[in-house]
């Protein structure tokens, strides 16, 4: 029986977090059709010169989290847009919690909305994200 084809939302559920967003240490709490969730523990690696959340691990962030919500496509999605307000500071020891939505599913074109709030519930940063059908399937590659 052949396996059904991957997906890139599918391969991150498989294989877990790699790569750079592994090296930031973001974590999956969720990954469905439509939507995603993933965390993070602000770490001294994660600050900026100012001593706040560099605003890079927010995009990253918001990036995987948008494309997870987006990406149950059997074909590469990359991302053509990403638009991310950054609403309010994070600091050191800050719980994250990221949460994507897709917003459109069409023929070509994918676009989600993000949202990260801290642990006491206040909204840090917002966007919109825009990925785009490649048409090219999904590599699969081997977990060791």
């Amino acid at each position: 029986m052949p396996d059904k084809p991957a997906t890139q939302a599918g391969e991150i559920l498989r294989a877990g977090v790699r790569g750079f967003d592994a090296l930031i240490g973001s974590q999956i709490q969720r990954i469905e059709p439509g939507r995603a969730v993933f965390t993070l523990k602000v770490e001294e690696k994660h600050l900026n010169p100012m001593g706040t959340l560099h605003g890079g691990v927010l995009l990253t962030m918001a990036d995987t989290t948008a494309g997870c919500a987006c990406a149950y496509e059997p074909t590469v999605c990359p991302t053509l847009e990403g638009k991310l307000n950054f609403l309010a500071p994070c600091f050191l020891g800050d719980f994250l919690r990221m949460e994507g939505q897709e917003l459109r599913h069409g023929k070509t074109i994918l676009a989600c909305e993000v949202k990260a709030w801290n642990q006491h519930g206040n909204l840090v940063a917002a966007g919109l994200f825009t990925y785009m059908k490649s048409h090219k399937p999904m590599p699969r590659e081997e977990t060791p």
